[in-house]
């Protein structure tokens, strides 16, 4: 249920990277983006993993909040090697 995950979390996040996962059931990281911000919030779809993770740390930065990363366990799957995780 995809808008509804939109929906629960566009009401306790500001800013969403969206990326593509390796993984046939996923949604299109441009579509998902689409959906957030329909939803009110800033989203930006990225190609890279590790290039969406490096904005979102510079914006927190910046921001003086954490970063989050919500997904799929495919995403997880990508996301720990960058972190040697």
């Amino acid at each position: 249920d995809v808008a509804g995950v939109v929906r629960l979390l566009a009401g306790v996040t500001r800013r969403v990277w969206a990326v593509p996962i390796a993984n046939a059931r996923t949604l299109p990281a441009k579509e998902l983006a689409a959906l957030f911000a329909a939803a009110g919030v800033e989203a930006t779809a990225v190609d890279v993993v590790a290039d969406a993770l490096s904005e979102a740390e510079a914006w927190a930065i910046r921001e003086d909040c954490a970063v989050i990363i919500a997904g799929s366990i495919f995403l997880l799957g990508e996301v720990l090697p960058i972190y040697d995780a």
